[in-house]
């Protein structure tokens, strides 16, 4: 059973005001006062970014450079934390950052342990999203950890949060492949 998530997260009410933009953006609450918006198409084409490229040096977090200024511009009002993690079949990868003050102020090495040349394995003993939720406030009580504590695990995939939080089902969440430019 896989999973895959790409997403932020910031304090309540912070991604609210972004759910006006259209029905398709998907905000949901989390555990200890936190929520999270899907980075999907639906989000990147309601904000009307302009399309750019991912630079190099970010590409372990897929965001493009229009991306990484809104969130560095979001940022300067409360933290927000990236988070990005596929899994399946006992291979994947995940990466994470932090963004504070209109900087990214944290980003952990990348810990991946895919199959190929898509990932090179980085032997780090604790998990990006985990070191950036810690950062962002998230309490976890071993031996549970900041993921958990925060009720990520609640659902697998973008597309089940989607459809538990937009009142839309699975089969209308077209966003699968950034690009496709659908809303």
């Amino acid at each position: 059973m896989g999973y895959d998530i790409n997403a932020f997260v910031a304090e309540k009410g912070v991604f609210t005001e972004f759910r006006q933009l259209s029905p398709y953006i998907t905000v949901a609450p989390l555990n200890q006062g936190f929520e999270l918006i899907l980075d999907d198409e639906y989000l990147e084409n309601s904000l009307e970014l302009e399309a750019s490229s991912i630079p190099e040096e970010h590409k372990d977090l897929s965001l493009s450079q229009s991306m990484l200024d809104w969130i560095s511009l979001l940022s300067r009002r409360v933290p927000i934390a990236y988070i990005n993690a596929y899994f399946f079949g006992g291979n994947g990868s995940q990466s994470a950052a932090l963004w504070r003050h209109g900087a990214m102020i944290l980003k952990p090495a990348m810990n991946g342990v895919m199959i190929g040349e898509a990932y090179e394995y980085t032997n780090v003993s604790e998990r990006p999203i985990n070191s950036v939720l810690r950062e962002l406030g998230v309490k976890a009580i071993p031996p549970e950890d900041e993921f958990a504590a925060l009720g990520l695990q609640k659902h697998r995939h973008n597309d089940d949060w989607f459809e538990a939080h937009t009142g839309f089902s699975k089969r209308e969440y077209e966003p699968y492949v950034q690009g496709n430019g659908s809303t």
